[in-house]
């Protein structure tokens, strides 16, 4: 077991240092990243508590008047070598050993200011100034192998003061490469993803000139990153996007992008500053959505729970597209599309999307596509529509030649999408959709304006979506919700990270989804698949007025068949159609492809005959189709 960190910071902090916890891949834990450092006892007894084998971050630069060498000893560059070159007296400072070989040497600062520089001194030589931070021993990223460790007994307080012929020489070397990680140090929330992605891609474009190693550059933006609270993944794939890019731009691939449209960006959402209580947010997204949109409850629930599993996706197996269609124009499409935009995590809306964009897009960024007038969009257009479907799982690849060499790459597909169009989809699309069929307004109906304060409504529920899937996603990660047993597989894919978000708020909420499942799937499903389900439960409602010893339990009148469907808690018939119950003639349309028809039925006691069935007339269809 690694040890608990607590007494260690406590140490650290009586001696006038600014702590907070970091994670194992030495990103910080709290919500500014190392702004956050505090020497509050209080608070670090908080942050522990709740994280007790969290690694010591260690605020560096003026606040705490403590700077740090970084020596590295990895990719087959000695930090060593550098800081002999460079005659640096570290004889004195405190040193650290680091788990990759590494040495940290700590200087006072004296009260002046110095920035983080990363190899400008020389390969493997790093410097942690104001804007950076440290991670102090005893932590550990690994307890299997050892962390970081003193080696001498000198303390940080005793630490050398920085001599003048140092600092020139580090001012001396401050670059492009710091001033672009300071920029993304500075950036404001909302704006981080998008600062970073600009940085990245104008050092990209110095990595491509030979002034910088790529390594490091990559190394310098993603720390930079991290400080600030961005998500490795997250950062992982703008430096990738921004690093392809210029390296198309090099080979003369479609001109400068600079010259062409404006860059793909997508803003970054600051989660919310507290905890979310789920069925309390679901409830806030789908009113939201009502009060915009004509739809029933269990479209307005659906709605809402996949705009959760936007921000859910990595914990899902399949991320089912959310089609909305009308029968005409005018059925709030278009609408709908505009609050999802304002909802769901990193959105892209468009009407003329190629597969080229698409793959590119989807495998730099994994935004949520929405796709509005698909109708026209996916008209005779089998790639697009192809793509749209191998996104449906994580697996989903899109595979192209690229490149002088024609090198064979292959392009991720797995991300949300939401289809708005007139009409049904192409059947292979339509089987791993959720299905939102909408209506005209009526004159008597009315909605909410989507206007700028509705928008900024939207984008505050969206915060709070952010912070809730946070804090479930790990959890998210190892549901294995209930399923419905009378939809098929590919239903229940699609359903299944709805109802393991729904599982994970509540009972209530997993129980009204279950419901919606059966519903909405029902809605959608053809006549036989509907006649099976149908059989299913007739046979359940014979069986029950057996066990009840019900007279003639062998017989049922059609409208007695009708309440007790209605009343089955959890199957479709209650909302048939349109959120309305199942009838008589609607049953009698299902089971006529079974060739069993209503007759004339008596029942004991009774002088009047009814319009029913007998068992018998089930026996076949329950033996051949059951």
């Amino acid at each position: 077991m690694p040890e608990l960190m607590l007494p260690y910071a406590r140490d650290y902090a009586a001696q006038d240092l600014y702590v907070f916890p970091c994670a194992f891949d030495k990103s910080p834990i709290t919500k500014n990243g190392y702004r956050d450092g505090s020497k509050d006892i209080a608070q670090i007894e908080r942050w522990w508590g709740q994280n007790p084998y969290a690694m010591i971050g260690c605020v560096t630069g003026p606040r705490t008047d403590v700077i740090l060498l970084d020596v590295d000893i990895k990719r087959g560059v000695d930090g060593r070598a550098s800081l002999k070159k460079l005659r640096i007296d570290v004889s004195g400072c405190p040193q650290a050993v680091t788990p990759s070989g590494g040495s940290h040497y700590y200087f006072r600062l004296g009260g002046k200011t110095l920035r983080n520089s990363q190899g400008k001194l020389g390969p493997g030589l790093d410097v942690r100034g104001q804007g950076g931070y440290a991670i102090l021993p005893p932590s550990t990223p690994d307890p299997r192998r050892p962390g970081y460790a003193w080696v001498n007994d000198i303390s940080l307080a005793a630490a050398p003061v920085i001599s003048p012929e140092l600092e020139a020489l580090l001012k001396e070397k401050t670059d492009e490469l710091t001033a672009e990680c300071n920029k993304i140090r500075a950036a404001k929330p909302g704006e981080r993803n998008a600062v970073l992605n600009a940085c990245a891609f104008k050092i990209a474009k110095i990595v491509l000139g030979g002034r910088l190693q790529e390594a490091g550059a990559r190394e310098a933006l993603t720390e930079a990153a991290l400080e600030i609270g961005l998500e490795r993944e997250e950062i992982d794939k703008t430096l990738k996007s921004a690093f392809e890019a210029r390296e198309r731009e090099k080979e003369g691939k479609g001109g400068s992008s600079a010259r062409q449209g404006r860059r793909v960006m997508f803003p970054d959402v600051e989660p919310w500053d507290t905890e979310v209580e789920g069925e309390e947010l679901l409830d806030e997204i789908a009113a939201a959505i009502h009060r915009h949109i004509i739809m029933s409850d269990d479209q307005g629930l659906a709605t809402a729970l996949w705009s959760i599993h936007s921000y859910c996706i990595d914990a899902a197996t399949h991320s089912p597209r959310l089609h909305l269609w009308g029968p005409t124009r005018r059925c709030g499409k278009t609408q709908l599309c505009e609050v999802l935009y304002h909802l769901v995590r990193k959105p892209l809306l468009s009407e003329t999307m190629t597969i080229s964009v698409l793959f590119r897009v989807v495998d730099a960024h994994q935004p949520t596509i929405i796709v509005d007038e698909a109708d026209l969009l996916l008209k005779d257009n089998d790639e697009l529509r192809a793509g749209l479907n191998a996104g449906f799982q994580p697996t989903g690849m899109a595979h192209r030649i690229v490149g002088d060499d024609l090198e064979p790459r292959g392009f991720s597909m797995w991300s949300p999408v939401v289809i708005s169009g007139i009409g049904k989809l192409h059947p292979t699309l339509a089987d791993r959709s959720i299905d939102i069929d909408l209506v005209r307004k009526k004159k008597s109906e009315t909605i909410g304006r989507l206007d700028a304060a509705a928008k900024s409504e939207l984008l505050t529920i969206g915060r709070r979506i952010a912070r809730w899937s946070k804090d479930h996603l790990d959890r998210l990660k190892a549901a294995r919700p209930e399923l419905p047993s009378s939809i098929n597989d590919r239903a229940c894919d699609c359903w299944e990270p709805l109802l393991a978000i729904a599982s994970e708020i509540g009972e209530d909420v997993r129980r009204k989804t279950f419901a919606a499942a059966i519903a909405l799937t029902a809605e959608d499903a053809d006549e036989a698949e509907a006649g099976i389900v149908l059989l299913s439960d007739i046979r359940a409602v014979f069986d029950s007025r057996v066990a009840k010893n019900i007279d003639d339990a062998d017989k049922i009148a059609s409208a007695a068949l009708v309440t007790e469907l209605i009343n089955m808690e959890g199957r479709p018939w209650s909302s048939w159609r349109k959120g309305k119950a199942i009838t008589q003639n609607a049953i009698g349309r299902l089971l006529k492809p079974f060739g069993i028809r209503p007759g004339n039925v008596w029942f004991a006691g009774n002088a009047t005959q009814f319009k029913g069935y007998l068992r018998e007339h089930f026996d076949e269809a329950f033996s051949r189709y059951l």
